[in-house]
């Protein structure tokens, strides 16, 4: 199989089904692989921090680096600063 995709997104859940069906509609070639039987429903993710996650992605897979990134809500607005992103 030689596939060539615009974009990969790992995990089929609600962020990841809504991310593919926006690139797809956009024109994109998108793969998204799930490791479930059962793709959609939002599994738990609260406990997962930046660090742990950037140490299972390799360092050729990262573009470019963010130094604020800003979580808002309706009650609140949060700046997350890195300093060497």
């Amino acid at each position: 199989m030689n596939e060539t995709w615009d974009v990969i997104i790992v995990g089929a859940g609600p962020g990841g089904l809504a991310c593919a069906r926006r690139l797809a509609a956009g024109g994109r070639r998108v793969l998204v692989l799930e490791r479930k039987p059962v793709i959609g429903p939002k599994v738990c993710a609260g406990g997962i921090t930046w660090d742990g996650l950037l140490r299972h992605v390799p360092e050729s897979l990262i573009e470019r680096g963010f130094r604020d990134q800003y979580v808002v809500t309706n009650l609140q607005r949060i700046r997350v600063r890195e300093n060497n992103p």
